[in-house]
């Protein structure tokens, strides 16, 4: 009798210490893992959603750069939108509108057809190295080589100032698949670091 009720203390500051061991390591950790993979703590993750067979990834404002005065957007100001539009459906869609009052304009050019089993991309990557601030949006789209297809939507005359941390609604939409509405980031230098 006396042997089980030390056996269950024992196992009881066992179990207690694992705990405790578990909860400090899992506090202090480095980052966390998420869809995408391994996200380091202090980057911004960009904002995701899925309408019909459409997922749009990692969208968010592109970097405003290091001459900006502040670190974020002021109004009036134009922002590139970065983002990734993947279908897995077996039809091809399009995206027909993108609209946020934050911006008194969106322009979208490029390619807006996401084709079947492909994806449309405004994020650059090794190939397409990030454009410049948006201060100096670039005058092509930029895209991801996969498909071949390049994108870039631009918000333009901002309406309102944009600091890092307020996400701003965006509203996509698409001909088949309908509208879906992202809370979008501002990009800060350390989304742009690459592990």
């Amino acid at each position: 009798m006396r042997l089980d009720r030390t056996l269950r203390a024992v196992l009881a500051w066992l179990l207690a210490g694992a705990l405790a061991v578990m909860i400090l390591v899992g506090c202090g950790g480095e980052g966390r893992y998420g869809d995408d993979g391994f996200v380091p703590r202090g980057t911004v993750s960009g904002a995701s959603g899925d309408v019909g067979s459409l997922k749009l990834r990692d969208a968010v404002l592109g970097d405003p750069g290091v001459e900006a005065e502040f670190p974020g957007y002021d109004q009036g100001e134009d922002a590139l939108l970065l983002v990734t539009i993947v279908n897995s459906g077996d039809t091809a869609d399009e995206l027909v509108a993108v609209t946020t009052d934050a911006a008194a304009e969106v322009t979208v050019e490029g390619a807006t057809t996401i084709p079947a089993s492909g994806s449309v991309s405004s994020i650059p990557d090794a190939d397409n190295p990030l454009p410049a601030p948006a201060s100096a949006v670039p005058p092509r789209p930029v895209g991801n080589p996969i498909d071949g297809a390049e994108l870039r939507i631009v918000l333009g005359d901002l309406t309102r100032e944009i600091p890092p941390g307020i996400p701003t609604f965006v509203t996509f939409g698409f001909r088949e698949a309908g509208e879906v509405t992202l809370r979008v980031p501002v990009c800060t230098p350390l989304c742009t670091e690459t592990p």
